[in-house]
């Protein structure tokens, strides 16, 4: 009978090292184990403690790559496929077998992380529900409105005592005896009676007390819920700092898996060439964008990764600026010598040169730069024109779209 204080007897009835072995995966992963070979297959606890980190780095790689992805996805506008997720599980197995407590702490701080980002989502689909005009708390209207109603309560407690017959004599007995209020005072007094009873149609002292009464109960209900936003959005900024403090620690990691990185750098420079290899001047304009989106991403991203690092970016934008200046060029040589003279040449022309042309900055040009270079070779063009009636009709032309872009 197995003795129920032996810790080693319980571990193996706990673990089935025949069941385990017939995992393939956890086979294979005790495989890439460079001691394999001296293994102690008659000892549960050992066996069960590699299990138990082959379970754990599945969670650990299917988490990264969560995250990771989200991040890049979002930051970069660059798709990444399960292929190139791969390189974070065999980054996280190589740790597994060198150091399997790296391993176990990376699965509780995906766990929290999880955990946190559930929360912050929660808690802001609770202030957007609260009518909070900002996730930090702030009730906006609400509060204007608590403190419209507070003025109200106050000028019924203020007016009621003047209101129908009787109050009229009270507010002249006020008048002549008291070491009174003001006159101005009580032409504000008068003032709120007067607004009882045209707007609210309050007459009487049991009405204004009704009145008074529901308006406390708002009050009440207002500052209630005031008070239920403020403690959301106090929850909220706790729970937000975690989680970006746990999404920088995460991120911040990224540099460490190398393979990861590289294939992230390739994707960058793959989407640039791409673009180059369109030749429009439309492909270039996204190029540039590319490459100051990728560029704001290599000084903001907590990730430290750059993905322009096998790039140099200065012969790339040269080379941009160079074929999106011949495509320019193309384009307005070929629209000139097109250009029919016959009814709204004038505006024809122009239509094509905006649309071919001056839709899209031109490379790394911003929008005036582009148009002094339209400008520039639309003037050399027109030298180069011949000295004939068609010839001289479109200097004539171009002369009016140059006065344009040059205004």
């Amino acid at each position: 009978m197995p003795d129920p204080t032996n810790t080693a007897e319980r571990v193996e009835q706990q673990f089935d090292i025949d069941q385990a072995l017939n995992n393939k995966n956890f086979l294979k992963f005790l495989g890439k184990h460079p001691d394999a070979g001296d293994f102690d297959m008659k000892n549960p606890a050992e066996v069960g403690k590699r299990f138990e980190t082959f379970e754990k780095k599945g969670v650990a790689a299917e988490g990264l790559k969560q995250v990771y992805k989200d991040h890049i996805e979002k930051s970069m506008d660059i798709k990444l496929s399960p292929a190139d997720l791969e390189a974070i599980e065999d980054e996280i197995e190589r740790r597994a077998i060198e150091s399997p407590e790296d391993v176990a702490t990376k699965v509780q701080e995906l766990a929290q992380f999880v955990e946190v980002s559930t929360s912050v989502k929660e808690l802001w689909n609770q202030l957007d529900a609260s009518g909070a005009m900002d996730p930090y708390g702030d009730p906006g209207t609400l509060r204007t409105e608590l403190e419209s109603l507070k003025r109200q309560q106050d000028a019924l407690g203020l007016a009621k005592r003047y209101l129908g017959f009787a109050g009229k004599g009270r507010l002249l007995f006020d008048v002549l005896t008291f070491p009174k209020p003001s006159l101005k005072n009580l032409k504000n007094i008068w003032e709120q009676k007067k607004q009882l009873e045209d707007e609210f149609k309050v007459t009487t002292r049991e009405q204004a007390d009704s009145l008074e009464e529901n308006t406390i109960a708002q009050i009440g209900a207002y500052e209630q819920k005031i008070s239920e936003i403020n403690d959301l959005g106090q929850k909220f900024q706790v729970a937000n700092e975690s989680f970006l403090a746990l999404q920088k620690k995460l991120l911040g990691e990224m540099g460490g898996f190398e393979a990861f990185t590289s294939i992230i750098q390739k994707k960058s420079v793959d989407s640039l060439n791409e673009m180059m290899t369109k030749g429009t001047i439309s492909s270039f304009a996204k190029a540039q964008e590319r490459i100051q989106k990728l560029g704001a991403f290599r000084e903001q991203s907590a990730t430290g990764v750059d993905p322009l690092e096998n790039m140099n970016e200065d012969v790339f934008a040269g080379t941009l600026d160079m074929m999106a200046e011949e495509k320019a060029t193309e384009h307005i040589k070929n629209a000139i010598t097109g250009a029919k003279l016959g009814n709204n040449a004038l505006s024809n022309l122009e239509k094509i040169i905006t649309e071919n042309v001056l839709k899209e900055n031109l490379g790394t040009k911003d929008e005036q730069e582009t148009k002094e270079f339209v400008a520039q070779t639309i003037e050399e063009v027109r030298e180069g024109l011949p000295d004939n009636d068609d010839g001289r009709m479109k200097k004539v032309m171009l002369a009016r779209i140059l006065v344009k872009l040059q205004s």
